[in-house]
């Protein structure tokens, strides 16, 4: 609704088609020195990851993927790097679409 699409547009949209336009977004960003995409999962879910370096160091790490309600999840990190290497796996491992 808030992106001004149809529900038939909205099912047709699969999770790829998402990540490819953050990471192109995050491609086309001067602020980002690198950038690059990955799949893993989070929260016992499959998502596509992008992973960006930005000038100043800091790493942002995006989780795409569609839940079991039907709805398109966009979960982000962002820090340094060494309390990165921390939080990483423990968001991996707990996210949840509960609170």
């Amino acid at each position: 609704e808030q992106f001004g699409i149809s529900e038939s547009e909205y099912a047709a949209l699969e999770t790829v088609q998402i990540s490819n336009s953050i990471y192109d977004s995050k491609l086309k960003n001067p602020d980002f020195t690198k950038v690059w995409g990955a799949k893993s999962t989070i929260g016992g879910y499959e998502a596509y990851v992008v992973n960006c370096i930005a000038k100043d160091r800091k790493f942002l790490i995006t989780w795409i993927f569609k839940s079991d309600d039907g709805k398109f999840r966009y979960v982000s990190l962002e820090g340094e790097g060494e309390t990165l290497k921390t939080i990483h796996p423990m968001v991996e491992e707990s996210w949840t679409i509960k609170k």
